[in-house]
């Protein structure tokens, strides 16, 4: 059992306090802490993958490729429209390619593995179908949660003909979710084995924190 699994607990509490204070520190100085996002993006991406328990080298290299082609899928929708609607990235998730930040990559991968792991170990769901479906409903909750705040966080921001608007339309969850099922589907075989052990609870992190920050950014 490797050092992380063994101090679980110390990670999950690292991680609730890092989230705890950003929902504190993005109310009270938004421009200090939105600089750190990059940063809590790639430590809780690795601590994710080095909480795995029986890992063997095919389940980082299947996140990589969920991280590209969740990146890919961004690059895209970002330069054609189709898959998400008409929207454009800010500066806060760091450097861009194609207009795409490459963490949100990161991002896709790192949830995909969450939503997988607690697909088959928590939801007990074998069924690699029922399993892809699973995870594509956890990210549209989570993504309907980031909508109300990602505009004010300068994430990214959609747009209506040539007004930004507040929320996008379903075009964007629609495509959110395809996008979830697809990559979730492919990398099923790979990134359910296993036991991750702070999955449920980095979900569960996520989902609290972007619902808080709905109720509380003004």
């Amino acid at each position: 059992m490797n050092i992380l699994v063994q101090n679980r607990f110390w990670v999950i509490g690292w991680l609730i306090l890092v989230h705890t204070s950003g929902l504190i520190g993005l109310n009270l100085s938004p421009e200090f802490f939105l600089a750190f996002t990059p940063l809590n993006l790639i430590l809780s991406a690795l601590l994710l993958l080095g909480m795995q328990e029986r890992i063997n080298y095919m389940i980082p290299l299947m996140w990589f490729a969920a991280a590209f082609a969740g990146w890919f899928v961004e690059v895209v929708g970002v330069n054609t429209g189709w898959i998400f609607g008409d929207y454009s990235y800010g500066r806060t998730l760091g450097i861009q390619m194609v207009g795409v930040p490459l963490l949100i990559g990161v991002n896709w991968a790192t949830l995909i593995l969450a939503g997988l792991q607690v697909a088959r170990h928590q939801f007990l769901i074998s069924s690699r179908g029922l399993a892809a479906l699973s995870v594509a409903g956890i990210l549209l909750v989570l993504d309907v949660l980031m909508e109300f705040v990602a505009p004010k966080l300068d994430f990214w921001t959609f747009y209506s003909g040539n007004k930004s608007t507040s929320f996008p339309g379903v075009h964007n969850f629609a495509g959110w979710a395809i996008t979830g099922f697809v990559i979730s589907y492919a990398l099923h075989p790979y990134l359910s084995r296993g036991v991750n052990r702070m999955a449920p609870v980095y979900l569960l992190i996520q989902i609290l924190f972007f619902a808080a920050l709905a109720i509380t950014l003004p």
